[in-house]
């Protein structure tokens, strides 16, 4: 968000008086990753960024949430980094969670175009988009491309991973079932039953 910012200032806004039967809830006026580019000289390229080897070191558990060397817990008892930032979280210490990052297994992937060793596909006959472990370099082109973040470079193999849709569970393969077609692991472990899988 920051970089759209960048590239359109105080332009990034939603209009809400602006309605229709398409656009009940009103029209945003700002650009997107895709047509930013344009206006800040990065040719055909999306916007995007690569974390760096230290954002690695820590769970991803969203692009605007308290994370990270910065909000570990200094000598002097306060949160704070290096920098001299804070973080102030009064009633609770961090603590992990895990949450799954769901690969959208978008119609259009992002993350497939960028890859420059074609080591991301689509496949044909379920949509699922999966990495070619064989292929992938780990130059993370789809980790900056994707702007959703959800294929993660690991430093320890070098290359990159994502959600693979639970598969083997839709194709009937995982030994769990016992050859029975199912939903993916995330949607049947949801206790609110909030994942949906398929054209949505």
């Amino acid at each position: 968000l920051k970089m759209l910012e960048q590239s359109n200032p105080g332009q990034n806004v939603w209009n809400v008086r602006k309605t229709s039967n398409k656009a009940i809830h009103g029209v945003y006026e700002g650009v997107t990753i895709f047509e930013a580019p344009a206006k800040i000289g990065l040719n055909q390229q999306a916007v995007g960024y690569v974390p760096t080897d230290e954002e690695w070191r820590f769970p991803n558990f969203g692009e605007d949430t308290a994370h990270g060397r910065e909000f570990t817990q200094s000598r002097e008892g306060t949160f704070g980094g290096d920098n001299g930032t804070k973080s102030v979280l009064p009633e609770h210490k961090i603590w992990f969670f895990y949450l799954q990052r769901i690969c959208n297994h978008c119609t259009y992937p992002g993350c497939l175009a960028a890859c420059p060793r074609k080591a991301i596909y689509k496949r044909q006959e379920d949509g699922i988009v999966l990495i070619d472990q064989s292929r992938c370099r780990g130059y993370k082109k789809c980790v900056e491309q994707c702007p959703y973040k959800k294929p993660m470079f690991r430093g320890t193999t070098r290359i990159s991973e994502k959600c693979i849709a639970c598969y083997p569970r839709i194709e009937g393969l995982d030994p769990l079932t016992e050859g029975d077609q199912m939903e993916t692991r995330c949607m049947a472990a949801c206790v609110g039953k909030i994942r949906l899988q398929g054209l949505v």
